[in-house]
């Protein structure tokens, strides 16, 4: 099986136990706020930090990655996806699902689907192997997107495709930087008064 296959439907796996657990983990809290006397207002608010805004964030990236399963397998209006895109495609699919799922470790680890130190480890390395195969395409992929200078912020990525002059004019336009630093004064060499010279 290609690799990125593997990663991606192992994300996929992941995030649907990981639903699961917080959606378990998110009404036992809700429920133990209740019987605390708490009113509905109270104990919604009490359940969001750690429970109902982990399982909401986890149910938007499911769905992320599940309608990039969707894209894979039935294509945009009726045509599939061109074969030399499929591959690119299922790079960037597995590496926001395992960017995602790294943010979820705590739970996968409380929750007993992983367990030890090479989960981490295996994670970690697998994002760094994907973004050194995707870093080929890495230009075609933004192209693709095609964000505006704006968007990108940036004086090397500027679509006028001249670096160095870009990377000057936001150098001289930056607050201050054509003035002298406020301690410059501290630089400055002093004479002493009433020293004279030892030569």
């Amino acid at each position: 099986m290609y690799y990125p296959f593997f990663l991606f439907s192992l994300c996929v796996n992941a995030f649907r136990w990981l639903l699961c657990r917080l959606l378990i983990d998110s009404s036992q809290r809700l429920q133990s706020q209740s019987q605390k006397g708490n009113d509905g207002f109270t104990a919604r608010n009490n359940s969001q930090a750690y429970f109902c805004r982990s399982l909401a964030l986890a149910y938007i990236e499911l769905t992320v990655l599940d309608r990039f399963v969707t894209l894979l397998r039935e294509g945009k209006d009726g045509e599939p996806v061109p074969a030399d895109l499929v591959q690119v495609l299922v790079r960037i699919a597995a590496l926001f699902g395992l960017w995602s799922l790294e943010k979820h470790l705590t739970s996968l680890y409380q929750g007993g689907y992983i367990s030890g130190s090479e989960p981490p480890k295996m994670i970690r390395e697998a994002i760094l192997q994907l973004c050194y195969e995707l870093k080929d395409d890495a230009v075609a992929l933004v192209d693709a997107i095609a964000p505006t200078d704006f968007i990108l912020n940036s004086p090397i990525t500027r679509s006028d495709g001249q670096i160095y002059k870009n990377l000057y004019s936001a150098m001289i336009q930056g607050p201050n930087a054509l003035e002298r630093p406020t301690y410059w004064k501290e630089f400055v060499d002093k004479p002493v008064i009433g020293s004279k010279s030892k030569l």
